[in-house]
């Protein structure tokens, strides 16, 4: 499953007008998940298989609101899995239509947050996409942009987006942090100012 997982990741996402036309038989489908263990260059019909398993990413990511680079391996498996039942029971059918049937993980409520310490954060931080953290710093605010650096002149600051955050701690924040403070930040790391940062979802100060 994990190279299944790793050739579906590395797909573009499609819509469902552009895969109509490509979408493959249930059958069809089963057998080259079953067999291929996402080769899906060797499918007999590469393009149609590629095509499908490029929908079936775009269409679960879609309806859990999420990044393509922040989606769950384990939550894709189980979705995966709906899929090639449903097309068991049903093989003449297109691929497309029964993924639009099956079920979708909701979002777990319980995020995997973990404490992490601030160089730690910037030397790992390439690697920690979708990841949920707590960390302790200094800030410095302008507008909805935060830098989170180590205090005094931090010349690799950790950017971070408090536009997201409630409306009582933004005021917090900006009432508080016109120069610098000290803060602990909870969010997720994600794409932000062009690189990654911080989404904040909560902040502490000291």
């Amino acid at each position: 499953m994990r190279r299944i997982f790793l050739a579906a990741a590395a797909l573009p996402l499609v819509c469902p007008v552009s895969a109509a036309a490509q979408s493959i038989p249930c059958a069809e489908f089963n057998k080259n998940v079953q067999t291929l263990d996402g080769k899906w260059e060797q499918a007999s019909d590469a393009s149609g298989m590629g095509l499908s398993m490029g929908f079936l990413l775009g269409y679960f990511v879609a309806k859990r609101g999420e990044r393509l680079e922040d989606f769950q391996e384990k939550e894709f498996s189980i979705y995966l899995q709906d899929v090639v039942n449903r097309c068991t029971s049903n093989p003449t059918k297109h691929v497309m239509m029964v993924a639009m049937e099956a079920a979708v993980p909701a979002p777990s409520e319980q995020k995997n947050t973990a404490e992490i310490d601030l160089i730690d954060l910037k030397l790992d931080i390439g690697k920690m996409s979708g990841r949920e953290v707590v960390v302790h710093g200094t800030i410095s605010v302008l507008g909805d942009l935060a830098m989170l650096g180590d205090g005094g002149f931090d010349t690799t600051p950790v950017p971070v987006d408090i536009g997201k955050l409630s409306r009582d701690d933004r005021k917090k924040v900006l009432q508080s942090c016109n120069m610098q403070c000290g803060v602990t930040i909870t969010g997720k790391i994600g794409p932000f100012m062009m690189q990654k940062g911080i989404i904040a979802r909560s902040i502490e100060l000291d």
